[in-house]
């Protein structure tokens, strides 16, 4: 194994070497001259690629809309989880295993900088509009002891593995103070893309710097967890009951005011 240097850095094979980037760095190994696989090893092979190229559309929609500091074992992590979600799809023989919504909720509480995590409890819901409304029910969980202000944010990919694309949304920033807190915070992704949503929540400590709020740079102030999975909203449809017609919605009303309940499930 050798560390890469130099302008050219590169992953996958070339010739009879294979890079690859691990840490924050670019390694290279010589390739086998040959490998004797059996169905099995082969299908799992194929399994595996589909939990990579699923897990890099997601990795790069969260890198190149969160500006916050990351570690760099997060592409591993996250190629690890989605090998979880692929091998979870029980309808399919392995090696043509794909991505199914309801797996994808293995990914809860995933976090993008696994120095901090996003301390409060949440609470996701699909609205009638197609918007996402987040509700942080106790912010004041974030703030350290020295940390008077801190900027949530709210994040919904929308990923189609099947064209390889990953659209984002996000929310309004807010910033809170330790008095305001106090309650709970509401934030609104407003989109009107009904697709299964991955949620993110970013969290980061500001300080004041030449009478500006900036967020801080160290990697223990700033969260960015994986927070919900929302299934992808279905339509509305008419079904007839004798001389009326009757309104079925498959998807979540508008959220109602906040009543103490607290469910980690969207919806």
């Amino acid at each position: 194994m050798a560390i890469q240097h130099g302008l050219f850095q590169f992953t996958g094979k070339m010739g009879g070497v294979i890079g690859y980037y691990m840490k924050g760095k670019y390694y290279t190994r010589t390739a086998p001259a040959f490998v004797d696989q059996t169905p099995a090893t082969r299908h799992a092979a194929k399994d595996f690629g589909t939990a990579s190229a699923s897990a890099r559309i997601i990795r790069q929609a969260i890198e190149g809309e969160v500006s916050l500091r990351k570690d760099g074992t997060f592409g591993n992590r996250l190629t690890s989880a989605m090998l979880s979600v692929i091998r979870a799809d029980w309808d399919h023989k392995a090696g043509r295993r794909v991505v199914k919504t309801g797996n994808l909720q293995q990914l809860t509480r995933m976090r993008f900088n696994k120095y901090a995590e996003v301390r409060p409890q949440t609470a996701v819901q699909r609205c009638f509009d197609g918007s996402l409304s987040v509700t942080v029910i106790d912010p004041l969980k974030q703030f350290g002891d020295d940390i008077q202000h801190v900027r949530f944010r709210a994040i919904a990919l929308f990923p189609d593995f099947g064209l390889g694309i990953c659209k984002t949304e996000c929310s309004e920033t807010v910033t809170l103070t330790r008095e305001e807190a106090a309650q709970p915070l509401c934030l609104t992704i407003p989109s009107r893309n009904g697709a299964t949503a991955i949620v993110l929540l970013e969290a980061s400590a500001c300080k004041l710097f030449e009478n500006k709020l900036r967020p801080t740079g160290f990697r223990q102030l700033n969260a960015v967890d994986i927070i919900a999975v929302v299934p992808a909203k279905k339509e509305g449809r008419i079904r007839a009951t004798g001389y009326t017609s009757e309104v079925v919605y498959n998807y979540v009303p508008a959220p109602r005011p906040f009543n103490g309940f607290v469910s980690s499930n969207p919806g």
